[in-house]
């Protein structure tokens, strides 16, 4: 018989993966970062697209639940869940309409191959990598680079397969290139994803055996005409597991007893709500009452309620009042967390005696409701030293001082706080630092207090998402270092978040700029974090001698021990021919002593200049750096048919003699600059006393000569 069928089904061949939490307003779902994965079809293998888009979720859980990365996902969260409120309340709940948000484009579909394995091997053409968009500050990098790190780990993805969207984005059902995958970490103990993805049919009129049997690739005849690409329908929204995707959508492929789908499969799956902002319902509701409650700001001040003037009255008189008034208890609460509030705006500082503050100590009910109406209005902490005394209140005995939300806090009020009996064993610290008043000092204090806490772990410095620039998570991070005149041996073990550190590791521009402040901060950081630049060749021809790809590694806040580790790291992925090799920097062990197979995904920046092509001669050179800066120069010849050969080489600019002329100082002369080699020297000249023994052969085999070491840097002048 002769009729139009369908000859093939198949998954989309790229996705969307949007990264949500319960952050919008009443708790609705708003999305942290968008991120397009284009798929290449570069295995024409019919299960291929299946088995990426679920390894690409497993790694993206896999990163997003690991412990070390908790407190700066906590730390975003929380902005974002300020962000979107405010957001809420300045479009007085005239958001966006969903037509005028911005969507990926669909694109031509690959043209049908016959499903009988004769076409299974072989290679198929490449698609052009995407442009990379650095057009405007991320609003969240921690988030961003974790999701690109996921999407990136899978080897047949190129980085130019990877497209961060605007978070505005939305998915629309009826494309046929993408499909669509939630992953929600509103609660990081049990991250939940969700496939949203509906496969493609091709149809044409073919002759065939029956209706029993169906056109068969082997045995009927391929249809005469290219066969029509039809999405195929209804597209419920409704996010599925992974075997209720394939259960539905791909029965003709048999995926159940796949270990990483089985993986998969065990993990907790989101509800519908999770679409709602990426993926909005057809039909728009009007008339919803949303969640307008607006910042009213602090109420009347009623500090003579808890701290009467006059003298008559004692501590213990108000405490009693607190339960012997005729009034209802929630009254006094909500009149106490009123008069603290105020009290914390008052610009002379008023110190809390012993009884009292014990008092309050006591009033877990209290307690819990002044934490819950400043995370509704979180200007209304303000810089006196009361604050202080409310953050010991309300964060006794937490492992993370989310304070990020807090913006008009002091670091003298943050310094207090942190070495307190009730906070002093917490792990992470997190702070919004858009708003500080670094001029007045107090930056010191901040210093010695975090000596002072060997249990703070990390320390998270970020900015709002709506920020211009970076400018001032790099400028406190600099400053607090000078806080220190130099003891800067409390940061070695502190692991660091910064806006600045992050956001610079998803830019494709790289540059060294040679002014004063660009010189302080370069100099500063590497007190603590050597400055290391590295250059690295492939292929090199006499003709393109000066080709070459340039990573600032100064973002990547890693210290020498860190470096050496992950460098070894990325030796091994260089050595199997990896196109992604400069990532290893990114995730993994910061430790000699520790198995990289229990490392974990500790997520650092990525290096500035990973992302974005550079032009044909790049345009940053040796004398565009810094003295006491060192130089890693990488030689790679891809053309090896045994197995990638490659060389290093560790390099020095020797710091500058106190007799040497400025403009001597800004262009390193061949003669400044020592050739040290193997990695290990670097190491014994940045952490003396370290052991790297383990690793001699592994390090010491891949030392490129000295001669062909300065061949490279003559280049570079």
């Amino acid at each position: 018989m002769r009729g139009y069928t369908c000859l093939d089904t198949k998954s989309p061949r790229s996705f969307l993966f949007a990264v949500v939490a319960n952050v919008g307003p009443q708790g609705t779902s708003r999305s942290l970062t968008v991120a397009y994965r284009q798929g290449c079809d570069s295995s024409t293998s019919p299960t291929a697209r299946v088995e990426q888009v679920v390894a690409d979720t497993l790694a993206l859980i896999e990163v997003l639940s690991d412990p070390a990365n908790r407190a700066p996902l906590e730390a975003e969260r929380a902005l974002a869940e300020v962000w979107y409120r405010r957001q809420s309340l300045s479009q007085q709940g005239d958001e966006v309409k969903s037509s005028e948000r911005p969507i990926v484009p669909g694109t031509p579909q690959p043209p049908f191959v016959v499903p009988d394995g004769r076409h299974r091997g072989q290679q198929v053409e490449s698609r052009p990598e995407l442009p990379w968009r650095d057009d405007a500050p991320c609003e969240f990098p921690f988030t961003a680079t974790c999701c690109l790190l996921g999407l990136l780990k899978n080897d047949s993805t190129r980085p130019g397969d990877v497209q961060l969207q605007s978070l505005s984005t939305i998915f629309r059902g009826d494309c046929a290139e993408y499909g669509l995958v939630v992953l929600d970490i509103s609660d990081l103990d049990a991250v939940k994803y969700g496939i949203v993805a509906f496969p493609v049919r091709y149809m044409a009129e073919v002759s065939y055996r029956g209706e029993d049997f169906g056109w068969d690739p082997v045995e009927d005849r391929p249809p005469e005409k290219e066969p029509d690409i039809v999405p195929i329908s209804p597209r419920p929204r409704k996010p599925l597991s992974v075997i209720q995707w394939l259960r539905r959508y791909l029965t003709h492929i048999s995926f159940e007893k796949d270990p990483s789908v089985l993986r998969l499969d065990d993990k907790p799956v989101v509800g519908d709500a999770a679409l709602d902002y990426i993926w909005p319902p057809e039909r728009e509701e009007t008339g919803e009452d949303q969640d307008k409650a607006s910042s009213q700001g602090i109420l009347s001040s009623i500090s003579d309620y808890l701290w009467p003037s006059k003298p008559t009255t004692s501590v213990e008189d108000t405490s009693n009042s607190l339960t012997t008034s005729n009034e209802a208890p929630q009254m006094h609460i909500d009149r106490a967390i009123d008069g603290l509030l105020t009290l914390t705006q008052d610009p002379t500082d008023i110190d809390l005696d012993g009884s009292t503050f014990s008092n309050f100590q006591k009033l877990a009910e209290f307690r819990d409701q002044l934490r819950r109406r400043l995370e509704e209005i979180p200007d209304s902490l303000g810089s006196s030293k009361v604050s202080g005394y409310i953050l010991r209140i309300i964060y006794a005995k937490y492992k993370h001082h989310n304070w990020v939300i807090f913006r008009n806090l002091s670091p003298r009020v943050i310094a207090t706080a942190i070495i307190s009996n009730e906070l002093q064993d917490a792990s992470a610290l997190s702070l919004g630092v858009d708003n500080f008043d670094l001029n007045n000092g107090g930056l010191g204090d901040l210093a010695a207090s975090l000596t002072k806490a060997p249990a703070l772990k990390q320390v998270c410095i970020l900015q709002r998402p709506d920020r211009d620039s970076d400018t001032a998570s790099a400028r406190f991070f600099t400053q607090l270092l000078q806080g220190r005149s130099g003891d800067l041996g409390w940061l070695r073990d502190k692991s660091i978040y910064s806006t600045w550190a992050f956001s610079a590791g998803l830019h494709s521009r790289t540059s060294t700029s040679s002014s004063t402040d660009s010189a302080d901060f370069s100099s500063v950081i590497a007190q603590v974090f050597p400055a290391v630049h590295m250059f690295t060749f492939v292929d090199q021809l006499p003709q393109y001698q000066s080709s070459y790809k340039y990573y600032d590694m100064s973002n990547t806040l890693l210290d020498a021990e860190s470096f050496s580790v992950r460098f070894l790291s990325y030796l091994r992925s260089l050595g199997s021919g990896s196109d992604k090799a400069i990532l290893q920097f990114a995730y993994g062990s910061s430790s000699l002593t520790t198995d990289d197979d229990k490392a974990g995904l500790h997520v650092s920046p990525i290096p500035a200049g990973f992302f974005g092509s550079d032009p044909p001669r790049a345009i940053v050179r040796v004398r565009d750096l810094h003295p006491g800066s060192w130089i890693v120069l990488v030689e790679q010849d891809s053309s090896s048919n045994s197995e990638n050969v490659f060389q290093y080489s560790f390099v020095r600019i020797r710091p500058v003699s106190a007799g040497i002329t400025p403009g001597r100082q800004e262009r390193p002369h061949i003669d400044d600059i020592e050739v040290v080699g193997v990695i290990m020297e670097f190491l014994r000249e940045t952490v003396p006393g370290s052991d790297m023994s383990t690793h001699e052969t592994e390090s010491g085999s891949r030392v490129m000569a000295e001669s062909s070491a300065r061949e490279l840097l003559e280049q570079l002048l």
